[in-house]
């Protein structure tokens, strides 16, 4: 009978020599099991770490088996697609896919899986969509990664919802259209506003010729439908004014030169620009003394002016035959109020809703016949710029009241400046020397406009050149006292006029006066960087162009000897 083999050898059976392996060496717990359980301990603290680390990570992290089942769900994968962690692990990665794409992602990560790669950025080519337990779908970006062979491979994908971003992104190309669409109306009004002015300026200049020409004065029924003539430029101008002003604003290149303003002073020239109006249809228009010392505020004093013309202009056209309107002004704290009150028709809750729509005229068509339907809009607009605000309350069939409110200016150091004198000569007509002006115009309409202007005036000589380089030639040989130059020429325009007036030593102190039917801000501000003395926009106002002319030739250095 066999017998077994001794395998127990000189040191015993083999689970003797196996407990003496494990046994620690001298107590100092360094044998093997040590070991491994320290090995243990430590995998598990990293893995611990890593489990906060990711735990904590903004981004969501998702980890799936090769089946595409959630094996890992971080606490930003709960919070992007409301679920818990536990209810998710274990599902299948559709669930938090929206249901017209499950199948192309499920290719894609399949497709990933094959390749061995080891890492890629999702959504190159297309838009990426994850879906929420609730069933929203939104928008995100994802990049996978893989690790592991078989059937211990695990993919990765870190992923962030991007509805945030790209709300972001759609907001700021909107506000780039928008801007675009800005800037192509503002180009397409001043180019309008520019080629409406040139022809009114031969209507309304004209127009005022002839009522005002005592040699052959119109027959009363002539003098009507003239005066009907230059009622309608006016109105013509008042609305492309408008609309250029406040596609101006709206585009952002309204530019104000902000300084200590006198109020008094503009409310007077506000009211004179009113007050015929006003008297023709017998309203009153009662100005009461500023409360206290004379205010000053801080805000541009062109464009308070205009919106005060344009809160008077509307207390006149919406009041009513016989109506009055009070203005008063007055200081509280740090703040300058001015309140104008009318009689007139007066505005409903539902009017006063949509006061601020351009081109709304909240159905008064018929009652005004003037009128565009955006003073307001643009008046808001300035005050608003100059840190002010507009206020309006208005009750049908009793009136409305408008307040303009703006920062007060603060006090001057060392009391109140004196007013500086007139210029010399300004508006004087008695004892005018012999005058000569050079008008450098291509359009042989507003050159006889300009001539007959200037005609009540035989001291003064008007000579025209049709085109820049012909304008040059004679600014050089005649030295006029002043010269008119339009800023659209046939050979060059009126900038390079200018810069070649200032270069020549014979013509570099003549005094130039733009006339031109453009009144974009940044044409003004380029004419008077390249020299001129003055910007006037056409159509001319026969009222203040000669005086206007006499003034700037008196502003301008002293031209040399011709």
């Amino acid at each position: 009978m066999a017998t077994e083999p001794d395998t127990r050898g000189s040191e015993g059976p083999w689970w003797h020599r196996l407990r003496r392996q494990l046994r620690p060496k001298a107590d100092d717990g360094t044998g093997p099991l040590e070991t491994l359980q320290r090995q243990l301990a430590a995998a598990h603290e990293q893995a611990d770490r890593l489990q906060a680390v990711l735990d904590h990570a903004s981004d969501a992290v998702i980890s799936i088996d090769a089946g595409q089942r959630v094996h890992f769900f971080n606490r930003a994968a709960a919070v992007v697609f409301g679920i818990a962690a536990d209810e998710a692990i274990g599902q299948p990665l559709d669930r938090f896919i929206p249901e017209g794409r499950q199948l192309a992602h499920r290719l894609h990560v399949d497709g990933f899986r094959r390749t061995g790669g080891t890492a890629r950025r999702m959504g190159r080519l297309h838009e990426l969509a994850g879906r929420r337990a609730n069933g929203d779908v939104f928008p995100i970006e994802a990049s996978i990664s893989r690790s592991g062979e078989g059937a211990d491979m695990l993919m990765t994908v870190v992923l962030r919802d991007v509805s945030g971003l790209r709300s972001a992104e759609a907001a700021h190309q909107a506000q780039l259209r928008a801007e675009a669409g800005r800037q192509a109306m503002s180009q397409f009004v001043a180019r309008m506003s520019h080629e409406m002015r040139t022809p009114l300026n031969a209507v309304m200049g004209f127009s005022q010729l002839l009522q005002s020409d005592a040699h052959e004065p119109l027959a009363p029924g002539q003098a009507q439908r003239v005066e009907q003539i230059r009622a309608a430029g006016w109105h013509l101008l008042r609305l492309i004014a408008d609309a250029s002003n406040l596609s101006i604003v709206e585009a952002g290149g309204l530019r104000l030169e902000v300084s200590r303003v006198a109020l008094d002073a503009v409310i007077d020239e506000a009211l004179a620009m009113c007050e015929t109006q006003a008297r023709a249809r017998g309203i009153v228009v009662q100005r009461h003394a500023l409360r206290g010392e004379a205010m000053h505020v801080d805000g541009d004093a062109l464009r308070l002016r205009q919106a005060l013309i344009n809160v008077l202009s509307n207390a006149v056209k919406y009041n009513r035959d016989g109506g009055a309107i009070d203005i008063r002004a007055g200081r509280d704290g740090d703040r300058v109020q001015v309140e104008v009150a009318d009689t007139g028709l007066g505005m409903t809750p539902e009017q006063l809703a949509h006061l601020y729509e351009p081109f709304n005229r909240l159905g008064r068509e018929r009652e005004v016949a003037e009128g565009t339907g955006i003073g307001l809009v643009l008046t808001r607009q300035l005050v608003e710029r100059m840190n002010g605000r507009l206020e309006i309350d208005s009750e049908a069939g009793r009136g409305t009241q408008v307040r303009i409110t703006l920062p007060a200016a603060a006090p001057l150091e060392g009391g109140v400046a004196a007013m500086p004198p007139p210029p010399s000569g300004a508006g004087a007509t008695d004892d005018l020397p012999p005058l000569l002006v050079l008008y450098v115009e291509d359009n042989p309409v507003n050159v006889l406009l300009v001539q007959q202007l200037l005609a009540r005036w035989p001291q003064i000589e008007l000579v025209s050149a049709e085109d820049g380089q012909a304008g040059l030639e004679l600014a050089r040989r005649l030295h006029p006292d002043l010269v008119l130059l339009d800023m659209q020429l046939p050979d060059m325009d009126g900038l390079g006029v200018l810069d070649e007036l200032r270069r020549d030593p014979a013509t570099a102190t003549l005094g130039v006066v733009v006339l031109s039917a453009s009144d974009h801000p940044d044409d003004r501000r380029r004419a008077h960087a390249a020299g001129a003395r003055e910007y006037w926009t056409k159509p001319l106002d026969l009222r203040s162009f000669p005086a206007d002319v006499i003034r700037a030739i008196g502003r301008a250095p002293a031209p040399a000897p011709r």
